[in-house]
């Protein structure tokens, strides 16, 4: 199984995405009450 760099960066960043996704829902919900 070789990783060549370019697919290292890919996955971290689509884990960096994934994670700033997860976290962002839940405060979105709970900050649109104050928004609206």
């Amino acid at each position: 199984m070789d990783d060549s760099p370019a697919k290292k960066i890919m996955r971290e960043k689509l884990l960096a995405e994934a994670i700033i996704y997860l976290f962002s829902a839940p405060l979105n919900t709970a900050f649109s009450p104050l928004l609206n």
